[in-house]
């Protein structure tokens, strides 16, 4: 067997792990491109074989590859990145360690001071990693490469330009054939464990929510594969994956509504026989949907659309204009109930997502939200999820959570110890213990409350114990019984678990 050149490595993201395993798009998209330019590229996700990943990249660190590559958000992958990084540099400390992925890129002038920490691409990496293959193999200087930041020689280090955005129809096709396919499920709309992917038709979002890094990592652009990429890729991987299910992991899918309704007439006509979700469309978008393709919803639905996720955030109109959400209650309100008659009859699942926690935010202002959110759940049948707000970088509102008392992380390991499901346990910040405990409590309830969100929950074993949970779940929601909540430091301690 040839040698590989290139190893990229997806660390286990934590407690995540237990609902699902979707497939690493990013890093598959950047191994895409690198093979492109006729190099050999192995992907290790430690998510997949979280005890016998170490002794493959040992295997493949071995054959002396030109770099290896690993991705990281901020969080609890870190943590498993660090030792992925730690495992190359105890066997060949000449081997470069090539960061990507949104921490890096958001704080790559922190992350390059870590000693396992060679180089960072910034951004969208399928064209930096590429060179930065060529340039390892040709003995080229880094100094050229655009959106990268490294370390020189002396130790000294160096930020390159921004690279322009890459034009999406110009990536090469997804290489699929590098990973194993019947490992990965993005959601279960059967209950049959039907094959499922995750597919991404646009990338970035132009809105400016105060708790999204997404305009920060994209330079607050939106920009598409054409809808006949899309159904044509849909249509290969079909046939030769025997796909069922696609997830759109778009942040915001339907900007563009014309394009989003050519998408869904183009499934139509190729009778592509999908059934397929959406991460991410909101209100105001569903809202023009309505107005200006008052057919589109019941083209979706014939499409074989079975869910629709959107973004609500806050039951309270002043938290909704200090977090720039652009939307009101009223929208909020008309768009849900139609929602909720047109999906009357129908199998489809309306999931809303709601947050709170956000600095300045009272108490009453979270109820108004909870009210919110069991109003969904119990009077319109939704799949609601509670999310507390955290101050990840490159946020809008992370001056505010600053100034509000958050505790910056100083240094890469502490920002492993920031998980999106209890950093504030970490970490000092505006919120004190008692409105720590209940909003951990009241999220971690309506999330099991939520029959419809078992279409989540692809690991047949996290599916059974959900509905044995959802009763008491429901009744803590209701009495808000949220005392003694022995279950959630249950799941805190699996997500720190690193051995599972």
């Amino acid at each position: 067997m040839n040698n590989v050149d290139v190893v990229i490595v997806e660390p286990k993201t934590g407690f995540l792990d237990y609902a699902s395993k979707r497939l690493p798009l990013g890093v598959m998209s950047v191994a895409g491109m690198i093979r492109s330019k006729g190099f050999k590229v192995k992907i290790i996700d430690q998510r997949i074989d979280p005890h016998g990943w170490k002794k493959e990249l040992e295997y493949c660190v071995n054959q002396n590859p030109l770099f290896v590559g690993i991705s990281s958000m901020t969080g609890t992958q870190i943590n498993h990145a660090l030792k992925a990084a730690s495992v190359v540099r105890n066997i060949d400390d000449k081997i470069p360690i090539v960061w990507g992925g949104v921490h890096p890129s958001l704080m790559a002038l922190q992350t390059i001071e870590h000693p396992l920490v060679d180089v960072i691409v910034m951004g969208e990496g399928e064209r930096s990693a590429s060179q930065l293959a060529d340039a390892y193999k040709n003995n080229i200087p880094l100094e050229n490469i655009p959106s990268i930041c490294y370390k020189k020689n002396d130790g000294t280090v160096k930020v390159t330009d921004s690279a322009p955005q890459i034009k999406l129809d110009e990536i090469p096709e997804i290489p699929y054939d590098l990973m194993d396919m019947d490992e990965y499920a993005s959601i279960d709309f059967s209950g049959n464990h039907e094959r499922s992917i995750s597919f991404e038709s646009s990338r970035g979002c132009p809105w400016r929510c105060g708790f999204c890094y997404i305009p920060a990592f994209y330079n607050s652009t939106w920009r598409t594969f054409s809808p006949e990429s899309v159904v044509e890729r849909l249509s290969i991987l079909k046939d030769k994956y025997k796909i069922k299910s696609v997830y759109f992991v778009d942040d915001e899918m339907a900007i563009d509504t014309k394009r989003f309704e050519k998408i869904v007439d183009a499934i139509l006509k190729e009778n592509l026989d999908i059934t397929w979700g959406t991460q991410g469309i909101r209100i105001d978008t569903m809202e023009r949907i309505m107005t200006r393709h008052p057919n589109l919803l019941d083209k979706m639905y014939k499409s074989g659309n079975k869910q629709i996720e959107i973004g609500l955030e806050s039951g309270s109109q002043r938290v909704l204009k200090l977090i720039d959400k652009d939307i009101d209650l009223e929208t909020m309100k008309r768009i849900t109930d139609k929602l909720t008659d047109f999906s009357v009859g129908k199998d489809i699942t309306l999931h809303y997502n709601m947050m709170g926690g956000f600095p300045t935010e009272t108490r009453e202002e979270i109820e108004e939200s909870i009210k919110w959110g069991e109003y969904l759940v119990n009077e319109k049948q939704a799949y609601v999820n509670y999310n507390i707000f955290a101050p990840f970088p490159g946020t809008p509102l992370y001056p505010l959570s600053v100034k509000s008392g958050f505790v910056e992380p100083k240094d890469l390991e502490s920002w492993g110890d920031f998980n999106l499901f209890d950093w504030f346990r970490h970490h000092p910040s505006w919120m004190d213990s008692k409105t720590i405990d209940f909003l951990t409590s009241m999220a971690f309830s309506l999330l099991f409350a939520n029959t419809s969100m078992e279409i989540k929950i692809t690991n047949k074993v996290t599916r059974t114990l959900f509905k044995m949970y959802g009763p008491v779940a429901r009744f803590r929601l209701k009495h808000r019984l949220f005392n003694f909540f022995i279950e959630k430091r249950i799941t805190d301690l699996l997500n720190m678990n690193s051995d599972f």
